[in-house]
């Protein structure tokens, strides 16, 4: 997975241990920067 940087940064707001499940489960490499910090908050 690649990842850009604002994406990465936003990242470190999901807790540690359900990262993994959340890339799983969302496609965030389809979605844009502000769609990804939308899921996110």
């Amino acid at each position: 997975m690649n990842l850009n940087k604002s994406k990465v940064l936003a990242l470190l707001d999901v807790p540690q241990a359900e990262r993994e499940t959340f890339l799983e489960e969302n496609k965030v490499n389809e979605m844009t920067t502000r769609e990804y910090q939308q899921i996110i908050s």
